[in-house]
């Protein structure tokens, strides 16, 4: 009875590391800068699309711009994404990534209190008052 106990831990133990043993761990870490023109990053959100390349959407606080960055695989590329230009408006961003890897971004405009959408269509944004 107790051989059988051993064995059931034994094997219940050999399931719950299997994962822990076979999983690609990668400790290097790569640390950039992406956008250091005046005071941005704050209000960041963070996307990868089906190549493993980042997306970001951030706030540009200096000149209070949306913008968005991308890995190209070499080298980061940065857009405004919406530059109305008045007091903290385009904050809180969050960011999506869909299955053709275009950013879909929404943030808060604090000037109007308007909940706001940007897309990528691939040659420009759109971009549309939600609430």
């Amino acid at each position: 009875m107790n051989r059988k106990i051993i064995i059931s831990a034994v094997l219940l133990l050999a399931f719950a590391l299997a994962p822990i043993a076979t999983a690609q761990v990668n400790p290097a870490w790569s640390i950039e800068t992406v956008d250091s023109e005046g005071s941005v990053g704050k209000y960041n959100s963070i996307a990868v699309d089906s190549e493993g390349n980042p997306h970001i959407s951030y706030y540009d606080y200096t000149n209070n711009y949306l913008k968005y960055a991308k890995w190209t695989g070499s080298t980061w590329t940065i857009q405004i994404v919406d530059s109305a230009g008045y007091g903290n408006m385009n904050v809180y961003t969050s960011i999506a990534v869909d299955s053709a890897d275009n950013p879909h971004i929404s943030y808060y405009d604090v000037t109007h209190d308007y909940l706001k959408y940007a897309k990528w269509t691939g040659s420009e944004w759109t971009i549309q008052t939600v609430d």
